[in-house]
């Protein structure tokens, strides 16, 4: 039997269209279309296939309700965090987003399955985009000439917040804009999440800048 996909949905198909279409696009026509989405997928939609299948399993009242509180807790977090992200100074076009991993299968799969299978499709992702860009890209601590262990002690001092970017996220200057691909994951338990992001050149240097004030 083959392996267990931990995506709940993404987005494989047509990707040179996709990101020609996106990196093309000027500011405003990126953010509409960060606003509308690429999958057709919602938040209530996948909360409501979490509850119904948790009310199939036939659970005692008392434990449904206790998982039902605590599906609550983490869609309440999750929605927290897609709140910020529409306030992102880079809007995010959601690529991908997981399964929750709060019970089997998912939660059975250890954090090395679940880290090849984001490497695997963000390496489909950047193929795309550096095709579409015309070139490779680098990571962002490339991009920003430091070390990353420099880059998660700024994205634990919250210096990145606001911005969408990770210490992870690969990085591309195209046009006066620079386009990022980032994963999410507020708690273990949580979905991930990989988005795509753009930012006028000015904000990233203003960014590396800050970044290397916190040295």
């Amino acid at each position: 039997m083959g392996a267990i996909s931990i995506w709940q949905w993404a987005v494989t198909d047509d990707l040179g269209t996709l990101f020609a279409r996106l990196i093309s696009a000027d500011e405003a026509t990126f953010a509409r279309i960060a606003a509308e989405g690429v999958s057709g997928k919602r938040l209530e939609d996948m909360a409501a296939a979490a509850e119904a299948k948790m009310r199939a399993m036939g659970l005692p009242e008392a434990e449904l309700a206790t998982m039902l509180k605590g599906l609550e807790a983490m869609l309440e977090e999750e929605a927290d965090w897609a709140d910020a992200a529409a306030a992102y100074a880079a809007p995010e076009v959601g690529l991908a987003t997981s399964h929750m991993f709060y019970d089997d299968p998912y939660a059975a799969l250890d954090y090395e399955e679940r880290e090849a299978q984001v490497a695997v499709l963000f390496e489909q992702y950047k193929a795309a985009i550096a095709q579409a860009v015309g070139a490779p890209g680098s990571g962002l601590a490339d991009a920003f000439g430091v070390g990353l262990e420099q880059l998660y002690r700024a994205e634990d001092a919250d210096v990145l917040m606001d911005t969408g970017l990770v210490a992870l996220s690969w990085i591309w200057s195209h046009e006066g804009a620079v386009f990022t691909l980032n994963q999410h994951q507020e708690d273990k338990e949580l979905p991930i999440d990989v988005t795509f992001a753009r930012m006028p050149l000015a904000d990233f240097d203003a960014l590396k800048a800050r970044v290397l004030a916190a040295q």
